[in-house]
């Protein structure tokens, strides 16, 4: 059932609340919700949960008695800028929640809460100011995940608890702060980086040869490659068979000199390595494209 965009609060969807077969409920747009009621609760059957851009700035201990819910979208929200706090065990009951989108809150740390979803494998944390001082400890119960969005969270490292995360397939740490990435992660089943936009010096070498199934590496709109940056380049394409498309940058002007090994035109190298990326057939794309 799809409620989204009443701006005006009338209470109506107190009278939601008796229909105890409801699968699906969005009540994105609902700006005078505010808190999202207790009597939640009474939609036993709920699968999916919708509430985005209401200004909601809590969740209700009744949540965790949804048993059935699969997919929460909480996205746009005031959660976490209030002292409204939620529960910790506001999930406790949803042991089938696989999917839960909470971008563009107000979350200073991962919620606390998380942790009771342990079969959650799908997490949005997008746009919220985070940081590295951040508690990010709760992450470590989420061994079952295989996407995690850490889009623009104002991270400068990688947190510790991702060493528990050994099924992620899927990672975006886009638009943060990070000038490294620690080598020895458990990605030996991940698929897809997103790092653009961050600090890295150098794409991650280390810590992607483990990552044996890569298949897209976006290290684009970081600070210029410099020369040396390309042979490490090479060995890493070597050990990841599956890696088809990277993105990165153009070599720094600065970094050639007239004795190094590389003609002085970053033309030439980039040239050399989309070469041997099409023997392999895969591709290198540069930012930007030269």
């Amino acid at each position: 059932m799809d409620y989204a965009n009443i701006s005006k609060y009338s209470g109506s969807h107190l009278s939601l609340m008796s229909l105890s077969t409801l699968t699906s409920l969005s009540l994105s747009g609902w700006t005078y919700l505010g808190r999202l009621p207790e009597a939640i609760s009474s939609l036993s059957g709920l699968r999916e949960l919708e509430i985005c851009n209401c200004a909601m700035t809590s969740l209700p201990a009744s949540l965790g008695r949804l048993s059935h819910l699969e997919r929460i979208d909480f996205h746009s929200n005031a959660l976490g800028r209030s002292d409204d706090v939620t529960p910790a065990d506001c999930l406790h009951g949803c042991t089938n929640l696989t999917s839960i989108k909470l971008s563009g809150n107000f979350f200073s740390s991962v919620p606390a809460f998380l942790s009771s979803a342990t079969a959650l494998q799908c997490l949005h944390l997008a746009n919220n100011h985070i940081g590295s001082s951040g508690n990010t400890a709760c992450l470590a119960a989420l061994t079952a995940l295989t996407k995690l969005v850490m889009q623009q969270c104002g991270l400068n490292t990688v947190p510790d608890s991702f060493a528990a995360l050994s099924n992620l397939q899927w990672l975006c740490m886009s638009r943060n702060s990070l000038s490294s990435i620690p080598d020895g992660l458990p990605w030996a089943k991940l698929t897809l980086l997103h790092l653009r936009g961050n600090e890295l010096g150098a794409v991650p070498c280390s810590a992607l040869a483990g990552a044996a199934q890569l298949q897209i590496v976006d290290c684009g709109e970081n600070p210029p490659l410099q020369v040396n940056d390309y042979l490490k380049i090479w060995a890493v394409i070597k050990v990841l068979p599956h890696l088809h498309c990277l993105f990165i940058d153009k070599t720094g002007a600065e970094s050639m000199s007239a004795d190094s090994m590389w003609i002085p035109n970053s033309a030439s190298n980039i040239a050399a390595l989309k070469k041997l990326m099409k023997k392999r057939k895969r591709r290198v794309l540069l930012d930007p494209a030269v």
